[in-house]
């Protein structure tokens, strides 16, 4: 239901199964595969706003999505269940980076 109203609101939802991780947009969307993800990094998304982005371990963005319909919480969950570190370079003085846990 959640992610049924981003859509609504946003035009887009954010989607992971055993292989993949991607964005759905109208009229196109992109994705990367779960072994090639790196990391979550939380950047500035212009216009005031942070985005998410997903990087590939070649250091390349694979997509952005924005920040504010997550959260912190949310986000760094999500990077917990991928198996990533979670990155938010607006967290204070220092960077909080979350290791991925167990």
């Amino acid at each position: 239901m959640g992610g049924l109203v981003i859509y609504a609101v946003l035009g887009w939802h954010l989607w992971v199964d055993s292989e993949r991780v991607g964005v759905s947009r109208f009229p196109w969307g992109a994705s990367c595969r779960r072994d090639q993800l790196d990391r979550l990094e939380l950047v500035f998304g212009g216009r005031g706003g942070n985005a998410c982005a997903f990087v590939r371990k070649g250091g390349h963005t694979a997509f952005r999505v924005s920040a504010k319909p997550f959260g912190t919480t949310q986000l760094k969950a999500l990077a917990r269940s991928l198996g990533v570190p979670y990155y938010d370079l607006f967290s204070g003085r220092s960077i909080d980076i979350q290791q991925p846990g167990p």
